[in-house]
C-alpha cells in the first residue's frame, strides 16, 4: 500500500518558532475508536460519521494515540469476577479524596496533542475520547491494533506512580523491539528535542515489555513507544499535570516531535524505494518481483535492521526470555536459534 503524502511544508522566515499551524482547509481530523463488542468503528469528529476500523483507510498520515486506562477491567473477588473502573494511578488530599486521576489526566493530554497534531496536517485516531466505565475492555483486541489500520505510530500516555522524588517524563520502547527499529527512532526523535522542551524530564527512556501492545504491532516493525507524563506522587508534576498551560506546551512539543519523525520516515522509505527502483532497472529481466528473503536484504542494508530469526526456546523446550537470561542458565540449557530460511543450510542452532 502507497503511504499517505506528508502534510505540505509550512513556509516560516528564517529563525521563526515552529507553530506548526496550518490553515484551516490542510488541517487533519480526529477519529475517535468506539470499542463495542464486535463493532470497532471509527466516529469522525467533524463529520459524525462512523466507519468500521478494518476498512479505515488513511487519506494522510495517520497517528494513533492512546490515552491510557479510562475502561472497566476485570478484578478478582471472593464471589467471582467484577468490573471496575480502571482508573490508573490516583492521587489524594489529606482528607482521603480524590484529586487526580490518570484516565482523566492521560485524556486531556491526548485531546491536546491530538489539536496540535491535526493543525500540523495530520488526521490522528483516539483510542478512547472519554473515561468509558460502561465498557469494559477485557477479551476485546488490542487498542493498540488501531495503529495497524492507520500504518502510522503509535503513542500510548500514561502517568506514572513512582516514589515522591521521581519527576519529569521519560519514554519507554518495548524490549521485543531491536535497537535499529522504528519505535527507537521515535523515541530517540524525541529524546534528542531541544533543551527546555517539556520531554526533556530526568528520567530518559527505559525499555521493558509494554503488554498494551500487541506482537501484530511489534512483529510490524510500526513505531509505538510509551510516554510517562509525570509522576503522580510529585507535587511539582502534579501541578504542570492539571496545568492547562503546561499540557498545551507539552502537546505542542510532542506534535513537533513527531512531525520531525515523520519527516525521517519519508526519507528513509523514499531512499528504499530509490534503491529497489535502481536494482529493478538493472535487471536484465526487466520488472521483477522481489522475495520475502531479497526484501529483508535490502531492509537490513539499507537501515542496519537485523531482522534474522532470535531464540524463543532453549534444548530443553522451555521459553527463552533474554530479559531473565543468565550466562549460567545459557550454559546449562542453551537457548536455540530458528532456522533462517534465508541463509543457505540454515539450520537450528545454540546461541543468540
Amino acid at each position: 500500500m502507497t503511504e499517505p503524502q506528508r502534510p505540505a511544508a509550512r513556509p516560516s522566515a528564517p529563525n521563526a518558532p515552529d507553530t506548526g499551524v496550518l490553515p484551516p482547509e490542510q488541517r487533519g481530523t480526529i477519529f475517535v475508536l468506539n470499542p463495542d463488542p464486535g463493532e470497532w468503528r471509527l466516529t469522525n469528529t467533524r463529520s459524525g460519521e462512523q466507519v468500521d476500523l478494518e476498512r479505515f483507510r488513511p487519506r494522510r498520515p495517520t497517528i494513533t494515540l492512546d490515552p491510557g486506562h479510562g475502561y472497566l477491567k476485570p478484578v478478582r473477588t471472593q464471589t467471582g469476577v467484577a468490573q471496575v473502573p480502571d482508573h490508573g494511578a490516583t492521587r489524594s488530599n489529606e482528607h482521603g479524596e480524590t484529586i487526580a486521576t490518570e484516565s482523566r489526566l492521560t485524556k486531556e493530554f491526548a485531546w491536546r496533542t491530538a489539536r496540535a497534531l491535526t493543525d500540523r496536517g495530520y488526521d490522528v485516531i483516539l483510542t478512547r475520547g472519554d473515561n468509558n466505565f460502561s465498557r469494559a475492555m477485557d477479551g476485546f483486541v488490542p487498542r493498540s491494533d488501531a495503529a495497524i489500520y492507520s500504518h502510522g505510530p503509535l503513542i500510548s500516555l500514561h502517568i506514572d506512580a513512582a516514589p515522591p522524588a521521581a519527576s519529569g517524563p521519560f519514554v519507554i520502547v518495548d524490549k521485543r523491539s531491536h535497537r535499529n527499529s522504528e519505535s527507537h527512532r521515535l523515541r530517540a526523535t524525541i529524546d534528542h528535542a531541544n533543551p527546555g522542551d517539556s520531554m526533556n524530564g530526568s528520567n530518559g527512556h527505559r525499555t521493558m515489555e509494554l503488554k498494551i501492545l500487541s506482537p501484530a504491532v511489534v512483529g510490524n516493525n510500526q513505531a509505538s513507544i510509551m510516554i510517562e507524563i509525570g509522576n503522580m506522587a510529585n507535587d511539582r508534576d502534579l501541578r504542570n499535570l492539571q496545568s492547562p498551560t503546561y499540557q498545551g506546551q507539552f502537546a505542542r512539543e510532542l506534535a513537533r516531535d513527531i512531525d520531525r519523525y515523520m519527516e525521517g520516515r519519508v526519507a528513509r522509505n523514499t531512499e528504499f524505494d530509490r534503491i529497489l527502483g535502481e536494482r529493478r532497472d538493472a535487471s536484465p529481466r526487466g520488472p521483477v518481483r522481489y522475495t520475502q528473503c531479497e526484501m529483508r536484504g535490502m531492509m537490513e542494508s539499507t537501515f542496519g535492521y537485523d531482522l534474522s530469526p532470535k531464540p524463543t526456546k532453549r534444548e530443553s523446550g522451555s521459553f527463552y526470555m533474554p530479559g531473565i537470561s543468565s550466562p549460567i542458565l545459557d550454559a546449562i540449557d542453551p537457548p536455540v536459534t530458528p532456522r533462517d530460511p534465508c541463509k543457505p543450510n540454515g539450520r537450528s542452532g545454540r546461541g543468540h
